[in-house]
């Protein structure tokens, strides 16, 4: 870990990693931050940012133990599209992604707006950040491209949601830098929405409390759902999404004629 450390961050961060490596299952950084304060090592609710600055310095550098994955991240769900994941015995999900010219995936900032994501798309993954996206997350992130290249052969895209403020466009920045770092494979990144044309091509009422910065949930649903599907147009053949999905349906269809023989 770059730089010196105090004696108390030592201490924190090496009994923090008894606690993780005692356990079977992984634990959230909550979870073992109640534990030092049981064994006195913190004292009061104010030292979770401390320890969360430290923790994330551990695990960026491999610090001894630390690695990016040391810690879960329960709070954000990902919602896989077009991997193939059926099970054969019960159902088929033939991907599409081996016939087009390239994998892709759409991440956006708003955890709320996944309803709105998953109806206009139901071919590419879908990875909502809900702000800042965490360090376990994001290494997550970095092996599931590592295996996409793997499985499909094919250039990845990242198309990104997000709103138009300072914040909404440092996020996806933010993340990248560390995914860039950890995947041994490129990918090409793009933001989508909401862009300075997006904020004045469409009606979009301004963040009351930030003069001149939008936010993704102002946007019509329409307005949105024009912007999503524009973006996959770009990069998926709903031909080909199409044809995957018959043959999967056609393969369920001789699976259950087999069964029923």
């Amino acid at each position: 870990m770059a730089g010196r450390r105090s004696e108390k961050t030592e201490l924190c961060l090496d009994e923090a990693m008894k606690i993780i490596s005692s356990l079977s299952y992984k634990v959230t950084l909550r979870y073992v931050f109640y534990g030092l304060l049981q064994k006195g090592l913190l004292r009061t609710k104010k030292d979770y940012k401390w320890f969360l600055d430290k923790t994330r310095t551990a695990r960026k550098n491999f610090y001894k133990e630390w690695t990016p994955y040391s810690l879960a991240d329960d709070s954000r769900r990902i919602y896989y599209y077009g991997w193939g994941n059926g099970v054969p015995e019960v159902s088929v999900n033939i991907s599409h992604f081996h016939e087009q010219r390239f994998y892709v995936e759409m991440w956006f900032e708003a955890n709320a707006m996944v309803r709105q994501f998953q109806y206009y798309n139901h071919c590419v993954t879908l990875r909502p950040f809900g702000g800042d996206y965490t360090i376990a997350k994001k290494w997550e992130i970095a092996k599931d491209l590592e295996e996409a290249v793997e499985r499909f052969r094919k250039p990845i895209t990242i198309l990104y949601f997000g709103d138009y403020d300072e914040k909404g466009l440092e996020i996806p920045f933010n993340a990248t830098r560390d995914i860039e770092k950890w995947c041994n494979v490129e990918f090409e990144f793009h933001v989508v929405g909401l862009t300075s044309e997006q904020v004045h091509k469409y009606p979009l009422d301004e963040n009351p409390d930030k003069p001149n910065q939008y936010q993704w949930e102002a946007l019509r649903d329409k307005d949105a759902g024009e912007i999503i599907t524009n973006a996959l147009e770009k990069f998926i053949d709903f031909d080909i999404v199409e044809e995957a999905r018959e043959k999967s349906r056609d393969k369920e269809r001789e699976i259950m004629k087999k069964i029923i023989e």
